[in-house]
């Protein structure tokens, strides 16, 4: 929402200020009504909350549930799942998170910059329990859940640095949580098949970015040869995008950023045909009246398997699909007179035609049996 002030002199007229942007940021978390069954003293741990994310966004904050007793200096890692057993430090250590005692409830850690989590991925915040003490529940249930980010469970360690990889027991949770705002990039275009040295149809917008930290949002289009090494378009920078012709397979997304952060789109791929040249009908021949041969068609370029239409005096003939180049087909027999053969049509599996179609042969079906060579 916009707001602005208005003055307004009895002698000069009146005049407006500034406008102001006040957003509001729709954050969710994992734990929200709950509080621990009990608090727990055990000597220093590193505990963590595992949780799956179901829409990307961003972390911005840490949350710690603390009793009243616990103080101290908290360290803040987050943790990204890259394997069955294997996690992966992406943020942090912050080693000087300083809490006083005195406070019943949960406390907030703000990061100094907020990470971008992406759908599908499976993280974990931990915390440390500087004073021995920290919150528990066995057998926890989150009471609300919510379509970004979902609860999966506690685990710990004792070994300060290193991803807590155990619990006390398999429902057990420590109350450590994220504040975790959603940000969706929206959906501009769709992945196409399109024939070499020509252009795929624009990438129109169909769904908005929403979340993160509101409007305006900016966009920069990005190509890449092998959707893993980026390169910013020039200019792009429009909601929408039209390509050029390309030659190559390439891949394309939209970057959306709000509030300076940036979050990556999906991938829009264009496969691109191979060059496409010619096809050609097999030579002129000659042959006894009503028999019958077998003619060919070479293919230059394109990719099998081919669909292919053609004539005979005019005449157009059932279309031979699934073809490869060189395969010979049947004529059934021919009665005593000239057959011309001609291409109408060649099509690959991208839909994509030859650059030429060849020229025309004759069949001549006017040998007779005496005349066959021996």
């Amino acid at each position: 929402t916009l707001f602005r002030r208005w003055v307004i002199d009895n002698s000069c007229g009146s005049t407006a200020s500034n406008s102001v942007r006040i957003t509001i940021i729709n954050a969710v978390t994992l734990y929200t009504t709950e509080i621990p069954f009990e608090f727990k003293t055990y000597g220093l741990f590193d505990l963590g909350t595992r949780f799956e994310v179901l829409s990307s966004g961003i972390i911005t904050k840490a949350r710690l549930f603390t009793s009243v007793d616990e103080e101290g200096s908290y360290q803040v890692r987050l943790w990204e799942q890259t394997g069955p057993d294997t996690w992966s430090l992406i943020y942090g250590p912050f080693l000087n998170w300083n809490l006083s005692a005195g406070v019943v409830g949960w406390r907030e850690f703000t990061f100094p910059s907020p990470i971008i989590v992406e759908n599908p991925g499976t993280y974990m915040i931990s915390i440390t329990s500087p004073s021995g003490s920290f919150a528990h529940s066995p057998d926890f249930t989150p009471i609300i859940n919510n379509e970004f980010i979902n609860y999966l469970g506690g685990n710990l360690t004792s070994n300060i640095g290193t991803v807590p990889n155990s619990n006390i027991g398999a429902g057990d949770s420590y109350f450590r949580d994220i504040v975790f705002v959603p940000f969706s990039p929206g959906t501009a275009g769709v992945s196409q098949r399109i024939c070499y040295n020509n252009a795929p149809a624009a990438f129109t917008q169909s769904e908005s970015p929403s979340g993160g930290f509101g409007e305006p949002y900016s966009f920069q289009w990005q190509s890449s040869t092998d959707g893993t090494n980026w390169t910013n378009i020039p200019n792009a920078i429009s909601p929408d995008y039209s390509a050029p012709t390309l030659t190559n397979t390439t891949y394309f997304r939209r970057v959306v950023t709000s509030g300076g952060i940036s979050i990556n789109g999906p991938q829009v791929v264009i496969n691109v045909d191979v060059p496409f040249i010619s096809s050609q009908l097999a030579s002129n021949m000659t042959i006894v009246e009503n028999s019958s041969t077998f003619l060919n068609i070479g293919i230059s370029g394109g990719t099998p398997p081919y669909t292919i239409n053609y004539t005979c005096n005019g005449v157009s003939q059932p279309p031979l699909t699934n073809y490869t180049s060189g395969t010979d087909f049947f004529t059934g027999i021919l009665s005593s007179g000239n057959y011309i053969y001609s291409l109408t049509s060649v099509s690959d599996a991208f839909g994509c035609h030859p650059g030429s179609l060849g020229n025309p042969i004759t069949v001549s079906a006017t040998m007779t049996e005496t005349a066959r060579p021996t």
